[in-house]
């Protein structure tokens, strides 16, 4: 189970390291695009300062009575989209390839996750089923862990070709995987354990209950009775 931990640990840290790759790409690609656009400067002239008009109007707001005093030029800034040189459009594609390499990347690391998750249950799951009444369960699970998955969706559709479990821990972990999308696996491989745990308990009770020793205390509990001497009585006592 440590060898398996460490795989998704592992598996982990790669998602994380290419994952800080592929945000640096879209940051490239962001800061490229920003370079397709140009400012354009206008020159305008504006209100400077207000003084009351001659004529104004006594039920209308203060600003309605003013109009401008003096002017000012002043600069406005536009951002004009232009059109991208052949060097930069070729320099988008590269990036854009790479952006859908890491991607990819991500996206097969997520799945031997997942599949590595899976396996470790089914290693816990081999580990408690009883050789002699689940032969076949475990003759399936150890025909599953050989199998090289590349990803969730393959194993899940390895899972629906087999039969039902006869261990109802077997069942459940068949019904997590194909319940599952691969990303809530966690979630259902917990039902599992849970499953798991409670038939564990449920077999350790068992064990506790000595058969024998109820047995033998359950025979001190009822008096012994004689039947020869009981026929001796009777004849010796008629009246009995």
């Amino acid at each position: 189970m440590k060898e398996k931990k460490s795989r998704i640990e592992q598996k982990l840290l790669q998602i994380e390291r290419i994952g800080v790759e592929l945000h640096d790409l879209e940051q490239q690609v962001r800061a490229l695009k920003d370079t397709f656009y140009e400012i354009q400067t206008t020159k305008k002239w504006v209100p400077d300062t207000y003084k009351m008009k001659d004529e104004i109007d006594p039920n209308a707001p203060d600003e309605f009575n003013m109009e401008p005093a003096t002017w000012k030029e002043v600069e406005e800034y536009e951002r004009v989209s232009r059109a991208p040189t052949n060097q930069e459009k070729q320099q988008l594609v590269k990036l854009g390839e790479e952006i859908r390499s890491k991607e990819r990347a991500i996206h097969t690391l997520e799945g031997e996750m997942q599949v590595a998750k899976v396996m470790e249950t089914v290693k816990n799951v081999l580990i408690y089923l009883d050789p002699k009444t689940h032969k076949r369960d475990i003759a399936n699970l150890q025909d599953l862990a050989r199998q090289n998955f590349t990803g969730f969706y393959e194993l899940r559709d390895y899972i629906s070709t087999l039969s039902d479990g006869k261990s109802s821990v077997t069942r459940a972990l068949y019904k997590a995987i194909k319940e599952s999308n691969g990303s809530d696996i966690d979630v259902k491989l917990s039902k599992v354990s849970a499953k798991l745990e409670e038939r564990v308990n449920v077999h350790k009770n068992e064990k506790s209950f000595n058969f024998e020793n109820f047995k033998n205390s359950f025979k001190q509990e009822i008096p012994h009775v004689n039947i020869d001497e009981s026929s001796e009585d009777e004849r010796d006592n008629p009246k009995l």
